[in-house]
């Protein structure tokens, strides 16, 4: 079996942990999966990385199959956007999964986690969904009237 075949039969063992039924959130893509928390989208995604690129650190012997989970969180403001991102970068040092990133193409600010998904355990993928939907929902809350965020438009909440 495939490292990420496994992964994947590993992400929908922990949907269904998580109380979510692993074909009602799957995507058109295999391997991709979207759940809602709140007003955020919670994306989770398996695939084979074809290419190296100079920020791999290892060299692997075989396939490269990478887990990844990202939460788009909010639209970047036009003002005041340096302090902001001096905020996330100590934000970052207390998170334990995921970090925040951000989009400029998009204007997209995002917590992001990723790892190869060799040895995935089901509580691995648990612990991430549920951190970073906490940490989307707590940091929107707190720094949203400081910085006057704009959510991000949801799925669920534009149908």
């Amino acid at each position: 079996m495939s490292t990420s075949t496994k992964a994947t039969e590993t992400v929908e063992l922990a949907l269904q942990q998580l109380g979510v039924n692993p074909e009602e959130v799957r995507c058109s893509e295999p391997g991709q999966w979207l759940l809602f928390r709140e007003e955020f989208e919670i994306y989770l995604d398996v695939w084979e990385q074809q290419e190296l690129t100079p920020w791999n650190y290892f060299k692997p012997e075989g396939e490269l199959s990478v887990f990844q989970v990202s939460v788009p969180v909010f639209y970047m403001p036009e003002n005041r956007r340096e302090e902001l991102l001096e905020e996330l970068l100590a934000v970052n040092m207390n998170l334990f999964y995921g970090a925040f990133t951000y989009n400029p193409n998009e204007q997209v600010v995002l917590l992001k986690y990723k790892r190869l998904s060799e040895n995935l355990q089901i509580s691995d993928v648990v612990e991430t969904v549920e951190a970073l939907g906490y940490y989307a929902e707590m940091t929107f809350k707190v720094l949203s009237e400081e910085f006057g965020l704009k959510a991000i438009q949801t799925k669920e909440a534009e149908s």
